[in-house]
């Protein structure tokens, strides 16, 4: 398989390296831009549709990988609809209900393959959580692209930890998506690395969350509980730590979670004393080391508690750096009832989970299961775990084409009825020569 991912990378690469420009300039030609605010970073109008150029490249990518299924087309068509709700809200403001039930749906047709969390054991609990997982991260890198380069160097790290766990772990349709992720995050910060020239709007932030929302758990299934669910966490730990810093900070504050602000862990850095830019690898580095113990953890090499206390240990560091920072000027406030009986019952949860997840998991055995992989076992717990991996129904490779290609119609179509809406209005950028 190495020179087909080759050929996979380099492709969704190269067509978002291609068509970034591209869609640059006519973002600029119809005055698709971020204009600069109070609750901003950036001083001058930046365009819009780097999310697009994003989301051409990975479906590229994936139509050129060999033996996809029908759930392979499912995920990139679905990650398009999300991304296509994305764009409509660069345009103009879409309620936040509209795009939670299109996420929704979108994680149920991930369910509908075959991909699912396996924690408590109890069919119905694992799908709610699968849903709340995909929904919730899809939600998290929207929240994440808050900095120049940010989103997409986070994305791009989870992608390399992402493929690095599949392909260890022989699930080579896993290790291209995250290929094709890669690809096309690395081809986009090129003109997405601080100063920006492009933003990827919701269009990228949505679909990529919604990619990483999906890899990340393909690439763990399923090993038995905890794993399953520890391993997507560490994978995914920067954009869950931002959001649950942001979400707190803004309700003990009583300031509404959907407005932003300049409170997420990068401003915090920044005002700390990081420029911009150090404060992004700054975060991209933390999503790369825990993003490699997990994946360490989730092939079997390392036990689970230790990576857990590794991830943690790393973690509590950034939050001891990046909370002290004052990025309000009002103080805080006591929690209403509802909200603390909210939190109560979201720990309390959390708890009961982890806790069912590790009854039923043989942590001593997992400990000798490491230490004969890190003997020479490698190929033996693979075979083993290997066998009882639940595999989504896949059809033919025709089926999947179909799908991506309806994915880039859809893109298309929307795309250019934006684009021709705009123009009819009499939206005019400042022409080709940005």
């Amino acid at each position: 398989m190495g020179a087909t991912w080759i050929v996979i990378f380099t492709v969704a690469a190269g067509v978002t390296l291609f068509t970034t420009p591209l869609l640059r300039r006519l973002a600029l030609r119809v005055d698709l831009v971020d204009h600069p605010a109070a609750r901003k970073s950036h001083l001058v109008a930046t365009p819009y549709l780097g999310g697009v150029a994003i989301a051409a490249g990975i479906l590229t990518g994936l139509a050129v990988a060999p033996g996809l299924g029908f759930h392979a087309g499912v995920i990139g068509l679905s990650a398009t609809v999300v991304g296509v709700v994305g764009l409509i809200d660069d345009d103009r403001q879409l309620g936040a209900s509209s795009r939670l039930a299109v996420e929704m749906v979108a994680a149920l047709a991930a369910l509908a393959v075959g991909l699912r969390l396996e924690v408590t054991g109890v069919r119905a609990v694992d799908s709610a959580l699968t849903v709340l997982w995909i929904v919730g991260l899809t939600n998290a890198a929207n929240l994440l692209d808050n900095m120049d380069g940010l989103a997409a160097g986070v994305a791009a790290s989870m992608a390399a930890t992402t493929f690095l766990l599949s392909a260890l772990g022989g699930q080579d349709r896993t290790a291209s998506l995250a290929l094709a992720v890669g690809g096309a995050c690395l081809g986009f910060l090129v003109y997405n690395a601080p100063p920006a020239r492009v933003f990827m709007g919701d269009a990228g932030s949505l679909f990529l969350g919604y990619l990483m929302g999906v890899m990340t758990l393909a690439a763990t299934r399923p090993p038995a509980a905890p794993a399953s669910f520890a391993v997507p966490l560490m994978l995914a730990i920067v954009p869950i730590a931002d959001t649950t810093t942001v979400v707190f900070a803004r309700r003990r504050r009583g300031r509404s979670v959907a407005v932003g602000g300049k409170d997420h862990l990068s401003h915090r850095l920044v005002r700390r004393g990081l420029s911009p830019g150090t404060a992004v690898a700054a975060l991209v580095a933390v999503s790369l080391a825990v993003g490699m113990v997990g994946a360490v953890a989730g092939h079997g090499d390392l036990p689970i508690p230790l990576a857990v206390a590794t991830s943690a240990l790393l973690v509590g560091l950034l939050l001891a750096v990046a909370l002290p920072a004052k990025v309000y000027e009002e103080p805080v406030i006591i929690l209403s009832r509802r909200a603390r009986l909210a939190v109560a019952g979201v720990f309390a949860g959390s708890v009961t989970v982890v806790g069912v997840a590790c009854t039923q998991s043989d942590v001593v055995g997992k400990v000798v299961a490491s230490v004969c992989a890190s003997a020479g076992g490698n190929r033996v717990v693979a075979a083993a775990t290997d066998g009882a991996r639940v595999q989504p129904p896949e059809w033919s490779r025709t089926a999947s084409l179909t799908l991506l290609a309806a994915g880039v119609g859809l893109l298309g179509v929307v795309l250019g009825s934006v684009v021709r809406e705009r123009w009819l209005r009499g939206d005019r950028g400042c022409g080709w020569q940005r």
